[in-house]
């Protein structure tokens, strides 16, 4: 079975002009909830956090990557409110073989905050040449 991994930048901060609450940064929130839920799901994604995903002023930053899959990388995600439909597209692309989630099925802040979509990584030196 391919593994599936949702990154989360564990240094985003909730806003432009709040950095943390009560000593929590956003990503940091957003990683304990997706952690949590994740947990009473029996899930089949792995979490990872991140350090920096190089996006610091669209906060909150998560990519979710597979093997032969589309890697969707979402940005301006609330750390209060984004768990339960990241949660509800990772279950969508864990379902779909190329990881292509059909636009008009994921949740409405999911389609309003998806940053890039990347081809699958080659799996050969020849997939490179055009």
């Amino acid at each position: 079975m391919t593994q599936h991994t949702l990154f989360v930048c564990a240094l985003c901060r909730f806003s432009e002009t709040e950095r943390e609450r009560d000593g929590i940064s956003g990503g940091q929130h957003l990683l304990n909830s997706l952690s949590a839920d994740l947990e009473t799901h029996d899930h089949a994604f792995q979490l990872h956090p991140v350090r920096c995903m190089g996006a610091c002023g669209r906060s909150c930053v998560v990519a979710f990557v597979a093997a032969h899959k589309l890697t969707f990388v979402f940005s301006d995600l609330p750390p209060l409110e984004a768990a339960p439909d990241l949660l509800q597209f990772s279950h969508q692309y864990l379902t779909h073989p190329t990881g292509t989630v059909p636009h008009r099925e994921r949740p409405e802040s999911i389609r309003k905050n998806l940053l890039v979509v990347l081809p699958p990584a080659p799996t050969s030196p020849q997939a490179w040449i055009l």
